[in-house]
């Protein structure tokens, strides 16, 4: 009689449910409080003076705040991710403890039955409480009369899917490792490890390299480290209407990617399994071969890092590129050594680890990281000469006293220029930064350049400042100067893109008054005038009267602490500069808050504030040196 081939065992699955039970019941209730307890507790809301569209508005919003913070997806991710290792762990468990992995492997069980039984064990502890989840959300939002329940049935799936595949990469992983703890701490580098590594990569070029400071800051959201992707790019946006709130679901798809990796995953899981070496049980990496990626990747990442933070605690104390140099080269030397040997004590779990063999591999590492090292300060990768094709750039910003952000082909020209008299003069800044000059001045530049596919190049400079460069014309502070002087770039560097846009509304105004005490006050303006006061101001601008913060404007002698604060609104979608959009988060925002800034000069807007009698004299008008002298005098006294 033909004996019968099972893939599945039914008391090895009911052993981990009634096992585990702590672990499906604790992410049961924690579920049940996070949907439809909550929404069992906004259904006591009382909505007394709304009208039944308000109501229904109120209701879908508290909704979708329920579901979806913010609309982020960091919170379903997290929780995802915490899920996936603890369910995996228990399910997997009696492979990190040598007897009871010798006993469940002497039962008449393939291991492909043992490994397929305890896993799906593992997805039902992660399915049902979701599905319970979603029922009764379902029932508590019938109740409310919430019937956009499309987003519930995303919510549901975007926890599934993501719980999955974490679930699947922890087992993925503790098919690596002999020890249970293992299996997480791996498991979440594993999910940061791409991100990690060209973090600590971009740092040490920052360090070393000319200009290259947050070179990768816009290219660090990667599909790579799926807990932050997972983050970023599922969730839900919020478009705020004049008269509703639209809401557009995103990264589903995403999702369905992720899930088939997982399944991909746990074929490669199983595979692994049937090979597993019992005996292996109890070391930190199961596969010879993974050993000395972990000594080499813990050396690497430990020597880099204490570098850079050892760098950046006393690097100030370093005045030349050469001894900066110097410094992070004998810092990652050491560091490397020691956490190579770290590495050995920690897989081979003794103390005795310095032998020739290892002391030779660790010769080798070290002696790439020196290479690594010469490269950036040799500039051997040509990073820091590289400058965009004119024909891949889509637009070119420069940030030094403000945001300028050019479309232009004359204005892209502009930067380019002034970016390639930077780097011509390499050796003259670096020489000048390193000097003992009393009167050495250094202004930061930013250069950051939008291409055709999407990307951002940035490079940043320290370039000097005096104020004998600021009287020569033709050099970088100057040009950068003459550009951030024009109306145009200041109004919209300092207000909004378009801030002249026939669309804006503005919904207040208050201007900001301090007394002899430097008590400070506001002063709301009435909208019917805060639209002359804005129009004086934008007068004043593009009459040039402006200062900047330079040696030469005296800046703080002539800016009035006092300036106006606006809060403006447009149906059409507020356009700010692309860093300031990157830096709040504003890229579909209708609505900004943003400051006037007042000097002497302003004489328009000056004369609008006498004329409306928001100030009765100029003398109520406080510069910010005159503010400061009067902080310090109030200290004596």
């Amino acid at each position: 009689m033909r004996s019968k081939t099972s893939y599945f065992n039914e008391t090895v699955f009911w052993k981990n449910i009634t096992h585990f039970w702590p672990v499906w019941l604790i992410y049961t209730i924690l579920l049940l409080c996070m949907l439809p307890l909550r929404l069992l507790v906004n259904s006591g809301i009382s909505y007394e003076g709304y009208s039944a569209q308000e109501i229904k508005e109120i209701k879908m919003n508290n909704f979708m705040q329920i579901l979806f913070s913010d609309g982020s997806g960091a919170l379903i991710a997290l929780l995802s991710l915490a899920i996936g290792i603890i369910v995996a762990m228990a399910v997997f468990y009696y492979l990190y403890n040598n007897r009871s992995s010798h006993l469940f492997h002497s039962l008449p069980l393939k291991r492909t039955e043992l490994f397929i039984s305890n896993f799906l064990s593992g997805i039902c502890m992660l399915v049902v409480p979701v599905l319970l989840a979603f029922i009764l959300g379902t029932v508590c939002c019938i109740m409310q009369g919430i019937t956009s329940l499309q987003y519930l049935l995303a919510w549901a799936l975007m926890l599934t899917g993501e719980s999955f595949f974490f679930y699947s990469m922890a087992i993925f992983v503790g098919m690596f490792s002999g020890q249970l703890l293992a299996m997480p701490v791996f498991t979440i580098i594993l999910n940061v490890l791409y991100i990690g590594c060209r973090y600590v990569i971009t740092c040490m070029i920052s360090t070393i390299g000319y200009g290259m400071a947050n070179s990768y800051a816009d290219r660090m959201n990667s599909i790579l480290s799926p807990v932050i992707y997972l983050s970023n790019k599922v969730g839900v946006e919020y478009d705020y209407l004049e008269d509703r709130i639209e809401y557009h679901m995103f990264g589903l798809s995403v999702v369905g990617i992720y899930v088939l990796v997982g399944v991909v995953l746990i074929v490669i899981s199983c595979l692994l399994y049937q090979k597993r070496k019992l005996e292996a049980t109890g070391d930190v990496l199961t596969i010879p071969a993974t050993r000395p990626v972990f000594r080499w990747g813990m050396a690497f990442c430990v020597a880099f890092l204490t570098a850079i933070l050892l760098n950046g605690l006393f690097g100030v104390l370093v005045h030349t590129s050469l001894g900066n140099f110097l410094m992070v080269l004998f810092t990652t030397l050491i560091a490397g050594f020691l956490a190579f040997f770290v590495a050995e004590m920690i897989l081979t779990k003794k103390l005795r680890v310095v032998t020739k063999k290892r002391l030779l591999e660790c010769g080798v590492m070290l002696g790439i990281s020196v290479v690594f090292l010469l490269c950036i300060k040799w500039n051997a990768f040509g990073l820091e000469n590289k400058i965009p094709d004119k024909k891949e750039i889509v637009a070119a910003n420069i940030n030094c006293y403000f945001e300028i952000e050019e479309n232009s082909e004359s204005g892209i020209d502009e930067i380019m220029s002034i970016h390639q008299q930077i780097i011509d003069s390499k050796k003259e800044f670096q020489a000048y930064q390193g000097s003992s000059d009393l009167d050495k001045a250094l202004q930061w530049v930013e250069i950051d350049y939008q291409l055709a596919d999407g990307s951002i190049m940035v490079r940043s400079y320290d370039v000097p400042a005096a104020k004998n460069y600021y009287e020569n014309a033709d050099s970088v502070v100057s040009r950068i100067y003459a550009m951030s002087m024009d109306p145009e770039n200041y109004l919209k560097g300092n207000l909004m893109v378009n801030y002249d846009d026939p669309n804006n509304h503005i919904i207040s105004m208050e201007f900001d008054t301090y007394d002899q005490n430097l008590e400070y006050g506001s002063i709301n303006i009435p909208d019917e005038r805060a639209q002359e006061i804005y129009d004086a101001y934008l007068k004043d601008i593009r009459a040039g009267h402006i200062y900047l913060n330079t040696v030469n404007d005296n800046y703080y002698k002539h800016t009035y602490i006092n300036g106006l604060y606006l809060h403006v609104y447009n149906s059409q979608g507020i356009r700010l500069t692309r860093g300031e959009q990157r830096m709040w988060g504003m890229e579909n925002s209708k609505d900004y808050y943003f400051d006037l800034n007042l000097n002497d000069r302003c004489v328009y807007t000056i004369n609008k504030l006498l004329e409306l009698h928001i100030i009765e004299s100029e003398d109520e008008l406080m510069t910010l040196q005159e503010m400061e002298d009067r902080s310090m005098s109030m200290e004596q006294e």
